[in-house]
């Protein structure tokens, strides 16, 4: 333990897409309150696959890039173990967390427990139930070294239960949809005031058609007295909604980058 009992030093570690959306929300938090000194296994390595996340969701830098990058599953586990064991016996960490169900999360979870440290996993309590799945052998062994398991719901913290692990479980909630809420706000901070004025349009016209008692019901541009002729038959105007909708979208994978937080 650290001189400062209050300080915890928390070794993070990382590697693929899906680690690296948790840590943008979850870095954030812990070093409000402590020391966090983040890993990179190098699992995912490429611009595309690492370096453009780590930009776009303003994710700290990592403090160590082990450079392990693909390889077989087997061989790239091995590496992770050497590389991960040399690089946190020194540091005089006091927890390790790992995310998800990466190769990097198992060699973590591995190192951790053969240092004697406390783990912690992040998303834990995560089932397919196919032991042919690389992740799911991952996760499962994960879950039973970890001390403390962090779960996104009950069904979760039932998952685990059945297999006799019912200590140290925590439901904190989805990271990925704190994620989601703060992309939401960074996007609509970024709109152009074209998109905003959008957004706003059909609040305004529903106050006031309530307020002038009308006809509620949606009146289509093609509709309206002196507007454009409608369109032939067959075909369908798409409606501000719709255009609303793909313009917005379109501008929030612009902006964010939220067509690449799947993980394929």
């Amino acid at each position: 333990m650290q001189p400062n009992a209050t300080l915890v030093r928390i070794i993070s570690i990382v590697g693929a897409r899906p680690e690296f959306v948790q840590v943008a929300v979850l870095s954030r938090e812990l070093r409000r309150r402590h020391e966090e000194i983040l890993i990179h296994t190098g699992q995912h390595y490429d611009a595309g696959m690492s370096g453009r996340f780590f930009e776009d969701l303003a994710i700290p830098r990592p403090d160590l890039n082990l450079g392990i990058e693909s390889r077989s599953p087997s061989v790239q586990t091995g590496n992770m173990l050497g590389a991960l064991g040399s690089a946190i016996a020194p540091l005089d960490a006091d927890l390790v967390v790992v995310r998800g169900d990466t190769n990097s999360t198992l060699a973590g979870a591995i190192v951790a427990k053969q240092l004697l440290l406390p783990l912690a996993h992040v998303e834990a309590g995560m089932r397919s139930y196919d032991r042919t799945m690389p992740e799911e052998i991952n996760r499962v062994v994960t879950d039973h070294l970890a001390d403390l398991q962090l779960v996104t719901d009950d069904d979760a913290r039932a998952r685990l239960g059945a297999e006799g692990i019912v200590r140290g479980i925590y439901v904190c909630g989805d990271v990925m949809y704190d994620l989601f809420l703060r992309a939401r706000e960074r996007a609509a901070a970024s709109l152009p005031e074209s998109l905003r004025a959008l957004s706003r349009e059909p609040a305004r016209r529903y106050a006031t058609a309530q307020a002038g008692g009308g006809d509620h019901r949606r009146i289509l541009p093609s509709q309206r007295p002196g507007s454009a002729r409608p369109a032939p038959a067959g075909r369908r105007r798409p409606t501000r909604c719709a255009i609303q909708r793909r313009a917005a979208a379109t501008h929030l994978q612009r902006a964010c980058g939220i067509s690449r937080l799947s993980d394929a």
